[in-house]
Order: structure tokens, then C-alpha cells, then sequence
């Protein structure tokens, strides 16, 4: 009988590797009461959320998009703060919620509150659709990074704004519309230039003498947003 070597490895068993990586996983949660939302809103967070480094959103339990007007005029009365000043829930987007005892920090977004979604031409858009909902949910995440990954001493909605533009442009443009870099950057230039500020002007001018002359008609004199 043949002797039986003890302890020996196979060279294929020596260059074995095993790398662990955790990715944390944040659950998309839909809840909305007597009210139809406009788009996917689980399929657009996960598509934004996916391109997200893993480490900024570690600690983040689960992202919840729903609509302000299921709340109860009990829960509509309450106060957030912003900039250090009380902020109606009347006027409010999205919130982050901090990590307590019994739960993981968490993102609500009240996605009837996203004016911008109310128009087809927005809806049906995969990049404007993007946008328009990422500018509240980056902008939420951004509290999580600043609070939780990245603690800095400053104002907390300065920094949620710097980290906002940052997954937006960094993380997810780079990424899924790298082709529209080009025609993003010279609009971005055409917005600074004097010519389409002395256009906005003009218009903002028109509007308002518009106004003065049919006080009546709601719908003379309301400013678009630059």
C-alpha cells in the first residue's frame, strides 16, 4: 500500500485568494395614501443609489418615498429645522431621520412634493426625471455622509448641497451620461453668460409690467425659475 503524503497543498490550492466585501444594502420602500405617483420611484432611487460608493452609504437602513399629503394636520404642524430656522412641513422635500436605539438612520422622500415630476415632458425623460428626484435624494443622503461617514464642523445644509452636486456629477453623470458631458458643460456656460442673464431680465421685466397691467389674471406674472 502506497504511503499517504500528510499536509501537502496542490500549487492551485496555494494561489487560492478569498476577498470579502461587504456592500450594504438600503431598502427602497413605496407608501402612499390616495395618491398615484407619476413615475417608478423605487426603479429611479435604485438606479441612483447603485452607483453610490459603498461606504457612503453605510449605516443608511432604508429610503422611504411616499407623498406629504397622507400626513395628518397633526404631523403637517410639526417644525424641521434648516439653516437655523424652523422650517414648515408644508415646505419640505425630503428628510433624514438620525439613528436611534431601535433603528438604522433613514432617508423619507414625499415625491408629490417634486413639482417638477407634475410635467410629462419630465416624466418621460430619463435624465431630467433623474435629476429632478435626485436633487432631494442626494441631497438627504448628503445629510447621512456629513453626519455619519464624513463629520465636518459646519452648516449641515452647505454641506448636504456640496455632497448633492457630488454623487450627482461624480458618481452618476461621469457614469451613465458621460456622452452629454459636452452639452452640459456649454450649457452650464450659456447659463453664466451676460446674454442669457440680460434674457432672463428682460422676461422677469415683462412679467411684472404684464402683472401690473392684468392684476386680475392669476396667470400673468408668475416668474420661472432660473
Amino acid at each position: 500500500m502506497a504511503p499517504t503524503e500528510v499536509g501537502t497543498r496542490s500549487s492551485y490550492e496555494k494561489n487560492i485568494k478569498i476577498v470579502t466585501k461587504f456592500v450594504p444594502s438600503v431598502e427602497i420602500i413605496e407608501y402612499y395614501e390616495d395618491y398615484e405617483p407619476p413615475i417608478d420611484a423605487t426603479k429611479v432611487t435604485r438606479k441612483l443609489i447603485d452607483n453610490i460608493p459603498p461606504k457612503y452609504l453605510l449605516g443608511l437602513g432604508k429610503i422611504v418615498v411616499t407623498n406629504r399629503s397622507r400626513l395628518t394636520q397633526r404631523e403637517l404642524q410639526n417644525k424641521t429645522k434648516s439653516r437655523k430656522r424652523k422650517v414648515s412641513m408644508t415646505n419640505v422635500r425630503g428628510l433624514y431621520h438620525h439613528r436611534t436605539f431601535a433603528s438604522p438612520a433613514w432617508v423619507e422622500i414625499f415625491v408629490d412634493q417634486i413639482s417638477a415630476l407634475k410635467y410629462g415632458f419630465y416624466q418621460k425623460t430619463p435624465f431630467l426625471r433623474e435629476r429632478v428626484f435626485s436633487e432631494v435624494l442626494y441631497h438627504e443622503i448628503g445629510h447621512h455622509i456629513h453626519t455619519v461617514i464624513q463629520p465636518e464642523h459646519r452648516e449641515r445644509e452647505d454641506a448636504a448641497e456640496e455632497w448633492e452636486a457630488k454623487l450627482w456629477w461624480r458618481y452618476y453623470v461621469k457614469k451613465k451620461y458621460w456622452y452629454l458631458l459636452p452639452l452640459l458643460r456649454l450649457g452650464g456656460k450659456l447659463y453664466r453668460s451676460q446674454v442669457y442673464q440680460r434674457f432672463y431680465q428682460k422676461l422677469t421685466d415683462d412679467l411684472i409690467e404684464n402683472h401690473k397691467n392684468n392684476p386680475d389674471d392669476k396667470t400673468v406674472g408668475q416668474l420661472p425659475k432660473k
